[in-house]
């Protein structure tokens, strides 16, 4: 179990103040899951719950992707926070993304418009460099400035104590230092998976600017763009950066 301990078979007792309420799938058939929710968290708050944690926004509202429909939502659940002085937490997950990149508002899964509800955000990413490592940083904070961006993110080690899993503060480090760069036959096999051909053989469309990679370190001057018909045709080679080594 999650909140056990293997060794001792210890079990990690959360406070009584704790409560987790889940959701009976046999119970909502014909109901509108998001009005469900939304009327529980209202239930809750006037018998004096003043902390609301809600896992996972994709859950509750199926439609989030569109705007209006989680913008409805959301609307709601900032007039529940106003109306009883809430603290209210939203999870979301981020939908298939490319890991060589730094996480932004932008990666959350569902509208874009949803951050715009927010008064403050943060990022939950694994390190490529730790598999029990996190890295937080913010992404919206409405009350001022980001204290916690790229540059100095707050470093957690997922740890279990006593049956009891959670993060351990472990200090501060940069965002660089913990995404995985891609690598150029990545790249290379993206641009051959989302090229679309006519009949003719050329491609409907001129791709994305891609890297072409130093072997040891990508730098601005290494960009370049390709066309896609020149990965089509053998005639057309991919330009190159200088120091890129032959591999046949």
């Amino acid at each position: 179990m999650r909140y056990t301990d293997e060794e001792t078979n210890e079990r990690h007792v959360f406070t009584v103040h704790f409560l987790r309420a889940e959701i009976d799938p046999a119970s909502l058939e014909g109901v509108d899951m998001s009005e469900a929710v939304l009327q529980s968290i209202e239930i809750a708050a006037q018998r004096g719950i003043r902390k609301v944690f809600i896992d996972n926004l994709t859950f509750i509202c199926r439609d989030a992707e569109k705007a209006v429909t989680a913008a409805e939502l959301m609307i709601r659940l900032a007039r529940l926070k106003k109306m009883y002085d809430l603290t209210m937490v939203v999870i979301a997950h981020t939908p298939k993304r490319d890991s060589g990149f730094p996480l932004t508002q932008n990666d959350l899964a569902g509208s874009s418009k949803l951050m715009n509800f927010f008064d403050s955000g943060i990022v939950i990413g694994l390190s490529s460099s730790d598999k029990n490592l996190r890295y937080v940083k913010q992404v919206k904070y409405r009350a001022g400035e980001k204290e916690y961006d790229y540059d100095n993110l707050i470093l957690y080690k997922t740890v279990k104590e006593h049956g009891y899993t959670h993060f351990a503060y472990r200090g501060h480090g940069v965002e660089a230092d913990h995404i995985k760069a891609p690598s150029f036959f990545e790249d290379l096999d993206e641009i051959l998976r989302s090229s679309t051909c006519r009949p003719t053989g050329r491609a409907s469309a001129r791709l994305p600017p891609c890297w072409i990679y130093h072997p040891l370190r990508c730098s601005a001057a290494s960009k370049r763009q390709v066309n896609s018909a020149s990965l089509l045709n053998p005639s057309k080679p991919l330009p190159t950066h200088p120091d890129t080594p032959k591999l046949f």
